[in-house]
């Protein structure tokens, strides 16, 4: 009696699920970027980022740069209310310039009195130019004068700033005094009101 022998179908193989298939697809990708970075001048994937050995480097704070333009504003007469003073802006360009734009734009209540509110002036790097005008100090209340100053640098920049006080009866006033804001500019400081002490019990 013969054997025979019986030939059964080959079992299909079950193909990976959807979990399989996105891990094979994560994988495939990440495999084709690691040769694109490895061959030079491979395809960039993104913005190049500065590393150090100790990892990745820190983001980088944007700050408006400082205007290279010092500028000091003083009174050349006592500040009475109202009475009329005499003031010089000081500006010396820190880069190399032609020429110096100032504009004086004090409150409604600061009248005007003398000098020019607008001026063109030729200017270069390092030099101090001065200008000079007088207004009155208003009698009540404290309000603005204001002096922007405008350069453009050889490279085209146009670079701005401003110097500025207040003018008017400020109870204040006997303990200020103007001084640097160690940017080339003026602050006025207020030396701090004695503290009140109660009575002791």
């Amino acid at each position: 009696m013969r054997s025979r022998s019986l030939r059964l179908p080959p079992r299909p193989v079950p193909g990976p699920g959807r979990v399989g298939a996105r891990i094979l697809a994560s994988a495939l990708a990440a495999i084709a970027l690691l040769a694109a970075a490895s061959r030079p001048g491979g395809a960039e994937t993104g913005p190049a980022v500065a590393t150090s050995p100790a990892g990745p480097a820190a983001p980088r704070c944007l700050i408006k740069p400082q205007p290279p333009l010092d500028l000091k504003l003083e009174a050349l007469d006592p500040l009475k209310p109202g009475g009329v003073a005499r003031f010089r802006l000081t500006a010396v360009p820190r880069v190399p310039t032609e020429e110096l734009r100032v504009q004086v734009q004090p409150a409604a209540a600061v009248a005007w009195v003398a000098g020019r509110r607008g001026e063109r002036r030729a200017a270069r790097r390092d030099e101090p130019a001065a200008f000079e005008f007088s207004v009155r100090v208003p009698a009540r209340g404290r309000h603005a004068l204001h002096v922007p100053v405008e350069i453009t640098a050889a490279d085209g920049t146009v670079w701005r700033r401003g110097a500025g006080l207040g003018l008017g009866p400020d109870p204040r006033a006997e303990r200020a005094r103007i001084v640097s804001d160690g940017r080339g500019g003026q602050a006025i400081e207020y030396e701090a009101a004695p503290a009140a002490t109660g009575a002791g019990r």
